[in-house]
């Protein structure tokens, strides 16, 4: 797949390093330090999952580089105050099948995105490892707690290509022996039940 990372700091460069390692066609969007060191050398990732790195991405500093032909899966994973202004560079890269995925902390990513491109194609997710960049072109993962989860709030199918995905190719390496990769779950909505979880005041 033609695979876009939005924003690759720590986290985006972890996914963008494993996917191109699996074999997709990775392109970057981060500042410019970050990316002149990939560049030079390629991803580094080292920490709980081991040392890895990959060489074969494209590195930018801002998304309208990387016009080509439309990307199949574009992760967004910049801060949440970035949300709106990286759903918009994206958005003329998508073509009918592309996925958005925000990779992110914070409130209102998935309104923020969704406005952009449509809620039929915005996919939230629950990533819970961590990842510190100790230098430019490399970042360490530092904890892991759990299968990454993956869900579409509008009910929408999660497919790709027309096919409807169990489990999504967004896989990274586990910490159980003999595991290899950790899975990517998509997570059906639960009808007729809120998605959001309100503060209760007072």
């Amino acid at each position: 797949m033609n695979i876009l990372v939005m924003g690759a700091g720590a986290m985006g460069s972890v996914f963008g390093a494993f996917l191109a390692e699996a074999g997709h066609h990775v392109h970057l969007v981060g500042r410019e330090p970050h990316m002149a060191a990939v560049q030079e050398k390629g991803i580094s990732v080292g920490g709980i999952w081991g040392e890895h790195l990959a060489r074969n991405v494209a590195v930018h500093t801002s998304a309208s580089q990387a016009h080509r032909d439309p990307f199949d899966l574009v992760l967004i994973t910049t801060k949440a105050y970035d949300t709106e202004r990286a759903a918009k560079e994206v958005k003329p890269l998508l073509g009918p099948g592309t996925l958005v995925v925000s990779i992110q902390n914070g409130l209102g990513n998935y309104e923020a995105i969704s406005t952009q491109v449509g809620a039929e194609r915005t996919i939230i997710s629950r990533v819970i490892f961590g990842v510190d960049v100790v230098q430019e072109g490399r970042v360490e993962v530092t904890v892991h707690g759990g299968d990454c989860m993956l869900g579409n709030p509008a009910g929408a199918v999660v497919s790709i290509d027309g096919r409807e995905l169990g489990v999504v190719p967004l896989s990274v390496p586990a910490l159980e022996p003999g595991a290899g990769r950790a899975r990517v779950v998509v997570v059906p909505r639960r009808r007729g039940r809120s998605q959001t979880r309100r503060r209760r005041r007072g």
